[in-house]
């Protein structure tokens, strides 16, 4: 009996200590970070001093336009290096670096062209940069910036622990993929954050406010939800539709008159489906034109990601050592095990087609 009652008293106690648990864990992530900043590269809490002073050092030394600030975080058990514009007019003269399209006013024609600093007033908002063109800027510094000039410029032991770092190559980049750098992150708004909560995730009946979601998010995310408010609106017509044909059909029980309306709600589906494709092309190059992308850098000349892993060569597009991968490995690996595990896959399901039918031939 006493071990019972111990079992319930140690139960109790510890389902009252949950909610204080979760309650104290909560209140930390919702504190509000007392450093401000646009981009943030975080370190692990077992990373050595010296790489993070190394890149404070080089940052201060290599990119003039940032301030760089050193944060620790003991609660998350992080490190994290936060930067911000040294001065906003620097910003505007990295969004002409850039070459930024940006919006001009209707007295000067209209429509988007590339931002220059002598004539920022032409612009709307007198060139002002949004969150996401903000953050851009940033990690253009960032990438151009922290750049090494031999096999042994970078953080961290010596270059035989880690993978080869080349010339030119960019050391954000080769940080994040090499562990020592956790993670480059980018500082939310809390103000736009709370307008978007307002005027979007809870406004249920409203249309989508896609400007200033590609102004905070940037264009991608903007784009996929203008296709989700379209599809979730042009589904409309077929659920109508769909709900006509079930209500008139389920009524009468005549097998012929169910027939015909299911082969015309198909045949209705199939133009649907043609006519909301259209639809979405035109829509999608409207929101392209409005925003400025369709004349934007080829992804030819865009880096290799963290994770590509390949020999060193020469690029043919930007002249730079870059990882490459042969592409006889790609085949090697697409004709002798994804087609053969494709095949393999089709095979069974064909085969238990054949065999349900044989069940019904059978029975």
């Amino acid at each position: 009996m006493e071990s019972y009652r111990r079992k319930r008293r140690d139960a109790f106690r510890l389902l009252s200590a949950g909610p204080r648990l979760v309650g104290r864990r909560w209140r930390l992530f919702q504190r509000t970070p007392q450093q401000e900043g646009d981009l943030v590269l975080t370190f692990s809490a077992n990373t050595d001093a010296s790489v993070v002073e190394w890149f404070r050092e080089r940052l201060n030394r290599k990119v003039p336009q940032l301030t760089v600030r050193l944060c620790r975080h003991p609660q998350m058990g992080q490190v994290a290096l936060y930067c911000s514009p040294a001065a906003e007019h620097l910003l505007l003269c990295g969004a002409e670096e850039l070459r930024l399209r940006k919006r001009l006013r209707p007295e000067w024609g209209g429509g988007n062209r590339e931002f220059t600093c002598a004539e920022k007033d032409c612009f709307e908002g007198s060139g002002q940069l949004s969150a996401q063109e903000r953050q851009r800027v940033v990690l253009h510094w960032l990438r151009e910036g922290l750049r090494a000039s031999g096999p042994g410029d970078h953080p961290g032991p010596p270059s035989g622990h880690h993978t080869p770092c080349l010339e030119g190559q960019c050391l954000v980049e080769w940080c994040l993929a090499e562990g020592l750098l956790s993670q480059l992150v980018a500082l939310h708004s809390t103000k736009e954050l709370d307008w978007l909560k307002k005027h979007w995730v809870l406004a249920f009946f409203r249309l989508q406010p896609l400007e200033r979601m590609r102004n905070y998010f940037g264009v991608k995310v903007a784009m996929y939800f203008a296709w989700l408010g379209h599809y979730t609106w042009s589904l409309a017509v077929p659920a109508i539709v769909g709900l006509l044909v079930g209500l008139s059909c389920g009524s009468h029980g005549e097998q012929a008159q169910e027939d015909a309306c299911l082969v015309g709600f198909a045949l209705l589906n199939m133009l649907w489906a043609t006519i909301y494709l259209e639809l979405w092309k035109r829509y999608s190059s409207e929101l392209a034109y409005q925003w400025g992308t369709l004349d934007e850098q080829n992804e030819l000349l865009v880096e290799p990601r963290p994770q590509f892993r390949g020999e060193p060569s020469r690029s043919p597009v930007t002249g730079r050592l870059e990882p490459s991968y042969p592409a006889w490995k790609r085949h090697l690996f697409r004709y002798l095990v994804t087609l053969p595990v494709v095949a393999c896959c089709l095979l069974i399901v064909v085969l238990a087609v054949f065999l349900i039918f044989q069940l019904q031939v059978f029975n």
